[in-house]
């Protein structure tokens, strides 16, 4: 499926009170994974900054475990990147 017929499928063109992102991926060739992973960190850093709140990005979120919910995804990404993790 293209990430335009998974938008479709689940209605996501309508959803207009959160963020969200459809990342084309291929698992055999680990396409699409750094893509991923680099908006969702740079997503989840814009709305901690911002006074958007959602459920994800709350003023009411303990800091500490925003702080280690984005480490985890760079050290992901590292990872796949230093080929720790094989993208099979």
């Amino acid at each position: 499926m293209t990430p335009m017929e998974v938008c479709e499928g689940l209605g996501l063109y309508g959803v207009r009170n959160r963020v969200w992102h459809i990342q084309g991926t291929c698992a055999l060739r680990g396409d699409g994974l750094y893509e991923g992973l680099d908006w969702l960190a740079g997503t989840l850093n814009e709305l901690q900054t911002s006074s958007r709140s959602t459920s994800v990005a709350s003023s009411s979120s303990p800091p500490l475990l925003w702080h280690t919910c984005k480490l985890r995804i760079h050290q992901i990404r590292d990872d796949v990147a230093a080929n720790h993790l094989r993208v099979v």
